[in-house]
């Protein structure tokens, strides 16, 4: 998923799957937290709260 953008992956209408809240730690350890956008970009280190069942996350996370 790094480098790719959150609207072109359409990780909701693939895998029923929704991104809440990103976590992003800097090179220093500090920590931000992120609502995404469709247009948010992810970057090598993102953590990601997301919402789904279990087996349709299993299916992002194979595929993605």
């Amino acid at each position: 998923m790094v480098g790719e953008d959150l609207g072109k992956l359409k990780l909701r209408s693939r895998y029923n799957v929704s991104v809440f809240l990103i976590k992003k730690t800097s090179e220093h350890g500090e920590s931000d937290f992120i609502t995404p956008n469709v247009s948010y970009v992810f970057c090598k280190g993102d953590n990601i709260l997301v919402s789904g069942t279990e087996k349709d996350i299993e299916a992002m996370k194979k595929n993605v």
